[in-house]
Formats: C-alpha cells, sequence, structure tokens
C-alpha cells in the first residue's frame, strides 16, 4: 500500500512538472521600447552626416551633421534586428553589418542618455593627394594624362594638390622637353591612393649636361711647291 501510494505520489509531480513545462513554453516575452542611437562616422573617426537607416523598407532616419539620430524601438529583451544602412554619396559601405540587439540599457550617471548604440563607419570613395615638387630648376612643367598641372617657380618648386579614387594611382611627369640640357630628361614618378589623405615630397634634382667640346678643324696641309724645269745643258 505505501509502495503505490509513493509512486501515485510522484506520478502527480512528473505530470505537474510537464504541465509546467508546457505552459513556460507557451507564455510569449512581453515587448518594452528601447531608445537606440545610431552613430555614423567616416574612417578618420568624423562625424559624417546623411547615413541613412531603414527597416523593412522603411526609413527610421538620417544622421545630422553630428554623425547621429536617435530612435525608439519596441520589441523583446535580446531581440536581434538586422537594419539596413547606407552610407552618403561619396562613401562606400558601411563596414559593419547593421545589426542591434535590444537591450535595456542603465547608468551610475542619472544625466547621461540611457540608449543602446549602433556605430556605422564609411569609407570615402575619393582621397585629396598633395605633392610638393622640388627640383632646383624653374619653368618645368608638372603633367598628369598630358595635361599640365603646374610649373616649378623661380625657386624650382611647386605642388599640385589632386582628390583620385580610394586605392588607386596616379603618375605625374616633370616635362624637361623644353630644357633639352636637363638630366634625367623626363622624369615621372607614380603615387598611391590610400585610404587617408596624403601629403608627399618629391625631390627630384637635375643636372646639366655638358656642352660637347666642338673639335677643331684640323689645318689643310700646305700644297707642295711648284717643280721647276731645267734645261740639261
Amino acid at each position: 500500500m505505501n509502495r503505490r501510494s509513493g509512486a501515485s505520489e510522484r506520478l502527480r509531480r512528473l505530470v505537474v512538472i510537464v504541465l509546467g513545462c508546457a505552459a513556460c513554453g507557451g507564455s510569449s516575452v512581453p515587448e518594452q521600447t528601447y531608445a537606440v542611437l545610431i552613430r555614423a562616422t567616416d574612417t578618420d573617426g568624423e562625424p559624417l552626416e546623411g547615413l541613412r537607416v531603414t527597416l523593412a523598407g522603411r526609413e527610421l532616419g538620417v544622421t545630422a551633421s553630428t554623425g547621429t539620430f536617435g530612435l525608439q524601438m519596441t520589441g523583446a529583451e535580446g531581440q536581434r534586428v538586422e537594419l539596413d544602412a547606407r552610407c552618403p554619396e561619396g562613401f562606400s559601405g558601411p563596414r559593419e553589418r547593421a545589426i542591434l540587439f535590444l537591450r535595456q540599457v542603465s547608468s551610475l550617471d542619472p544625466h547621461a542618455p540611457v540608449q543602446s548604440e549602433l556605430l556605422l563607419s564609411c569609407q570615402a570613395t575619393h582621397r585629396y593627394a598633395a605633392v610638393v615638387v622640388n627640383t632646383g630648376q624653374s619653368g618645368i612643367p608638372i603633367m598628369l594624362r598630358d595635361q599640365e598641372l603646374a610649373r616649378t617657380t623661380t625657386q624650382g618648386t611647386a605642388h599640385v594638390v589632386l582628390k583620385e579614387a580610394t586605392g588607386s594611382s596616379f603618375r605625374l611627369t616633370l616635362d624637361t622637353k623644353t630644357q633639352a640640357d636637363l638630366r634625367p630628361k623626363s622624369p615621372s614618378r607614380i603615387f598611391e591612393v590610400g585610404d587617408q589623405d596624403d601629403f608627399v615630397i618629391w625631390d627630384q634634382p637635375f643636372e646639366k649636361e655638358k656642352p660637347k667640346p666642338v673639335p677643331k678643324p684640323k689645318p689643310k696641309p700646305k700644297p707642295p711647291p711648284p717643280y721647276e724645269l731645267f734645261n740639261a745643258k
């Protein structure tokens, strides 16, 4: 009798546990409202204006001159939200996936904003390259793709500033056609465009070719004296 009652009690407890688990599985996690800050920067870490964020085709906001905008999102704690982000014109990316996890944030500072933050960065499609040329010779044109960009001053210096595609390269040539005695003849140099604005100094010394000495003309040989004919006696 005691064994039967013990077995019945264990069965009752098992049913309670199973029903309790089923009830837990059927319950839904309550939704909450979350404050979210979207922050956009360029690769220099500067605030980036004009990054657009959408969710399921609906625009959520665009970053201002501060590189930020705030919004409210509703969902469950820890919920994963995948957003679509588009960098402004002149930039590619963003380099990170626009994925946000909804979490309630607390702070010990009562004046600090309590919000989740999503940081996105965009890369500029073009960069500025400044090249300072020092030749020691005046009047030398600096050529790019058969076009003159600048000409060296009386001090033999010049500078050019170019906006080129990130990851590309360009070739500058010092055209010496009008100064044929300069060596080397029309030297050129290739410059690489990285993911940052750059400043380069190009020191290109020249030497003037010494004119070849003109050989002196050989004196003409003197003609032999005329022969005189004598009559033999």
